[in-house]
């Protein structure tokens, strides 16, 4: 790994306030009056917001739902960056109590 990568890495680390988790957790995003969701891939993920993988590199719009059925829970979420089929989003709700079981210890 070069060290501009390594230093621009370190920078993104660096802004966020909570650490993100890597994960691996199925989820669903909803957006524009879907009865049906997108299936998506939850990568890292902390109460304030996650990293998601998407099926095909499609264009995401600025705000959504993640619907995550291993808790049966669904948060707003917003859109803070996207490359090709990979997006980080913000989450737009306090984090409800029951999402903590999706966070490792």
């Amino acid at each position: 790994m070069t060290n501009a990568l390594h230093a621009a890495q370190a920078l993104r680390q660096e802004r966020r306030a909570v650490r993100r988790h890597p994960v691996l957790k199925r989820a669903q995003l909803y957006f524009r009056d879907q009865l049906s969701g997108i299936d998506i891939l939850i990568r890292d993920l902390s109460e304030h917001g996650c990293r998601m993988q998407l099926r095909y590199a499609i264009p995401l719009p600025r705000t959504f739902i993640i619907a995550f059925p291993e808790i049966r829970l669904k948060r707003p979420a917003r859109l803070v960056w996207q490359r090709e089929d990979v997006a980080g989003v913000q989450f737009l709700d306090e984090m409800p109590l029951i999402f903590q079981q999706l966070l490792p210890e």
